[in-house]
């Protein structure tokens, strides 16, 4: 696992057996400055690094909270990765802080409070998490909606959806001006979708297809590979109205 781990300047050292701890488990852990190469816009690549992490680790401290501190940077780069910190961010308490002085985004979820030695809980949770993650079905993306295809705007979708099945009807114009309709149904696993439709034309043409690709988290975007019968190979992209 990819982790970053926010601290304080003033709370390095523990943060440093804390990076060791992980260190032995096997995860990457971005530590601070010095876990940069040489060169380029500091502010930059650590951005980068907290939007390639799987995990956002963030020690809570007087420091950490204190006005003005990068840590509040650092946090705000979490946040906008992952507009709610469930599965993604954890906050861990090495010193007290008072509960209202703790950033909202933080107490949406649990905040560790170690009793022990504190890199070892870390760790563990850590941990934890990992196993809890290769155990759990992925989510279903929800792709319910209307649809358009932001490249032909004449060209849309309605899909309905229950569980991890969804239908669809779409219709639109081929560059060439050939007016369609098409009816199909699909499969949704996470964020994965493959789907099989047919296809009638004005013309009278009939084809089949079948489609993969993905669809963004929130479910607004898509984009799909398709190989039709007819047209051939083709790439189709949905934003969802």
């Amino acid at each position: 696992m990819k982790i970053f781990l926010s601290h304080a300047s003033e709370d390095r050292s523990l943060a440093r057996e804390i990076q060791l701890a992980l260190l032995s488990f096997g995860h990457q852990v971005f530590f601070d400055k010095e876990s940069l190469p040489a060169g380029g816009d500091f502010h930059t690549r650590i951005r980068e690094e907290v939007n390639g992490s799987d995990l956002f680790i963030f020690l809570i401290s007087p420091h950490s909270l204190s006005s003005g501190k990068y840590t509040l940077s650092e946090l705000k780069y979490a946040e906008k990765k992952w507009p709610h910190p469930r599965e993604h961010v954890l906050p861990v308490m090495i010193k007290s802080v008072p509960f209202e002085q703790i950033d909202e985004y933080l107490k949406a979820v649990t905040i560790l409070e170690p009793v022990g030695s504190i890199a070892a809980e870390v760790a563990a949770e850590v941990a934890a998490k990992e196993e809890l993650k290769a155990i759990s079905p992925p989510s279903v993306t929800s792709i319910a909606g209307s649809w358009r295809d932001p490249n032909f705007p004449s060209n849309g979708s309605r899909i309905t959806q229950v569980g991890n099945s969804f239908r669809f009807n779409g219709w639109g114009v081929l560059p060439n001006g050939i007016p369609f309709m098409s009816s199909g149904s699909g499969i949704v696993n996470g964020q994965n979708i493959t789907s099989a439709y047919t296809t009638k034309y004005q013309n009278g043409w009939v084809s089949n297809g079948e489609c993969m690709g993905t669809a963004s988290l929130d479910g607004s975007q898509m984009m799909l590979t398709c190989t039709d019968n007819i047209l051939g190979t083709f790439v189709s992209s949905g934003v969802r109205e």
